[in-house]
């Protein structure tokens, strides 16, 4: 296997979120590469194409983020409608706690899903 089919390869296998040590281990099987040799090699792909490797992994984190951050919409806009209706939600004892929760859960998911969305931009830059 020459040297540009094995970068792609690893490329490839990093991109599909696999364990470093999993591709090492491909690495030495499929070359016949001592465990130490490989796992430069392995670490030398990865920091010389991080960007590609980053492309091919972030449909998933787009998909979380994005997700978060409509689910965090949506709860958080529940929890202000129903307490601008005067609706309760998940009576506890004390009126309109359930409310704040849901509000305050749905700005956290916000939050995470904006983050999450950021460190994946911040990758290709």
């Amino acid at each position: 296997m020459d040297e540009q089919a094995l970068t792609d390869f690893v490329i490839r296998e990093l991109g599909k979120h696999r364990r470093r040590s999993d591709v090492v281990m491909d690495v030495c099987e499929r070359t016949g590469m001592d465990w130490p040799t490989a796992q430069k090699f392995v670490y030398q792909v990865e920091f010389d194409n991080r960007k590609v490797v980053a492309a091919r992994q972030s449909p998933l984190a787009v998909i979380f983020g994005a997700a978060f951050v409509l689910g965090g919409f949506a709860l958080a806009l529940v929890s202000v409608i129903a307490t601008a209706q005067g609706i309760s939600i998940h009576y506890r004892g004390i009126p309109y706690v359930g409310n704040m929760a849901g509000l305050v859960f749905g700005v956290l998911l916000i939050a995470g899903g904006v983050l999450g969305l950021w460190e994946t931009i911040r990758k290709f830059m």
